[in-house]
C-alpha cells in the first residue's frame, strides 16, 4: 500500500509540474483563450497513468486476459520508470515551447479559417484519402472494415486481419487515409462556425467514413474529439464549471455507448456486463501492457531486439 501511494503522489506531482510548466505557451490549457490542444497530452496522461494505478493498487491477476508474461514483484520499479519517462518528456515540452509560438488571439483565428488555403489544402487531403482508399478497393484487395461488416455480417476482426496480412496495400500508405480524416474532421469545424450545418455534416461523415476504412475504434473517436476541439480552440470556451462537467459526463456516456457498439461488430452476442470487463481490462491495462510486459520478460538471448530498429534488417 505504501508503495501504491507513493506512486499515486509522484502521478499528481508529475501533472502538476507539467501544468506549471506549460503555462502562458502553446501547450497551456485555458479553455476560455481557446487553448485547448494540450487536452490531447492530457488524454495521454490518463491512458499512460490508469494502468499504472490499476496494478499498483490491484495486482496483475485480475487483469490476466488483457496483459501477459507480467510480474507482480516488478511493477513498482516499471512504473517508476514510467513516470520518470513522462517528467522528462514535460521538461522537453517546457523546453520546446520556449521556441515555439506563443497562444494566437481569436481575431487571428478568425481571420485563419477564411483563408482559401485552408480549404485548397482540407480538400486535396480528402480528395487523396478517398482516392487511394478507392485504389486500394479496386487493385489491392482492401476493403472498407466497418462498411464490410455491417453490410455482410462478417466479423470485424476478420476483415481487419485480411486487410493487414491479406491485402497489398502498405500499413505506411494506409494510414495517409486516416490522416485524411482528421484533416476533414478538423475542417468541418470550420463551417460549423460559420453556421454551414450542411458542408459540416458532409465533411465530418466523410471523415468518419475514412477513419472507419481500417476498422479500429481510436480514428473514429480522434476525429469526434478533433473536431470538437477545433471548434473550441477557434470559439473560445466560456462556460461555468457545472456545464463543463455534464459535458464531460454526456461525452463519456457517448462515448461509452459508441466503443459498445463498435466493439459488439468485433464479438457476438456482447452483453453490457461482458463489455464493462472488456473496458477496464482493454482500455484500462491494455493501453500498458506492452511496457510492462517488456521490462518484464528476462533477457532473450539472440538477435530478436533488432526488430524494435527501423530498417535493422537490411544490415544484419
Amino acid at each position: 500500500m505504501i508503495e501504491a501511494c507513493f506512486v499515486l503522489f509522484l502521478i499528481c506531482l508529475v501533472l502538476y509540474a507539467f501544468y506549471v510548466l506549460t503555462k502562458k505557451t502553446c501547450f497551456a490549457l485555458n479553455l476560455s483563450a481557446g487553448s485547448v490542444w494540450s487536452l490531447l497530452l492530457y488524454r495521454e496522461f490518463v491512458v499512460i497513468f490508469l494502468p499504472i494505478l490499476l496494478l499498483i493498487f490491484y495486482g496483475s491477476e485480475p487483469f490476466t486476459d488483457y496483459i501477459f508474461n507480467i510480474k507482480d514483484d516488478k511493477i513498482f520499479s516499471i512504473s517508476l520508470i514510467v513516470i520518470y519517462a513522462i517528467f522528462v518528456f514535460s521538461l522537453t515540452i517546457f523546453v520546446l515551447s520556449k521556441y515555439l509560438p506563443v497562444l494566437i488571439s481569436k481575431e487571428d483565428k478568425a481571420k485563419s479559417i477564411d483563408d482559401p488555403r485552408v480549404k485548397k489544402f482540407a480538400n486535396a487531403s480528402l480528395a487523396c484519402g478517398f482516392a487511394i482508399l478507392l485504389f486500394s478497393y479496386i487493385f489491392l484487395s482492401y476493403e472498407h472494415a466497418f462498411l464490410r461488416a455491417l453490410l455482410s455480417g462478417d466479423g470485424l476482426i476478420k476483415i481487419r486481419l485480411a486487410n493487414s496480412y491479406a491485402s497489398k496495400l502498405p500499413s505506411q500508405v494506409s494510414y495517409f487515409i486516416v490522416f485524411a480524416s482528421q484533416i476533414a474532421a478538423i475542417f468541418s469545424s470550420i463551417h460549423l462556425i460559420n453556421k454551414k450545418y450542411f458542408r459540416f455534416l458532409m465533411y465530418f461523415s466523410c471523415a468518419l467514413f475514412l477513419a472507419s476504412a481500417r476498422g479500429d475504434k481510436a480514428p473514429v473517436l480522434m476525429c469526434i474529439i478533433l473536431a470538437i476541439l477545433s471548434y473550441f480552440y477557434i470559439k473560445g470556451l466560456v462556460v461555468s464549471l457545472g456545464k463543463i462537467l455534464f459535458g464531460v459526463f454526456f461525452s463519456l456516456l457517448l462515448l461509452y455507448f459508441s466503443i459498445y457498439f463498435v466493439a459488439s461488430l468485433q464479438i457476438p452476442n456482447l452483453s453490457i456486463d461482458v463489455f464493462n470487463v472488456y473496458l477496464l481490462g482493454r482500455l484500462g491495462v491494455g493501453q500498458m501492457g506492452g511496457v510492462f510486459e517488456t521490462f518484464s520478460i528476462s533477457k532473450i538471448k539472440g538477435d530478436y531486439f533488432w526488430h524494435t530498429i527501423p530498417f535493422a534488417q537490411f544490415f544484419v
